[in-house]
């Protein structure tokens, strides 16, 4: 094996590992903005209910749904 060929084989194996290490990257980044938008869409929905909780409307539907008549 000659200093060319031990060179280039260094440079392949420097290269693949870069290589993985840069996906391994990307894919930590995708993770991260998938979770940031469930906590977004988690939150949206939260806000949601406090919204409708708020709502005389509903809170006396539900009363009148729910109380016993006696």
């Amino acid at each position: 094996m000659t200093w060319l060929s031990l060179l280039r084989l260094v440079l392949s194996v420097a290269e693949g590992l870069l290589s993985l290490l840069r996906e391994r990257r990307l894919i930590e980044a995708g993770e991260a903005q998938a979770i940031a938008a469930g906590l977004e869409a988690s939150r949206d929905a939260l806000e949601d209910v406090r919204r409708a909780r708020r709502d005389p409307a509903l809170r006396q539907r539900l009363r009148e749904r729910w109380t016993r008549d006696g």
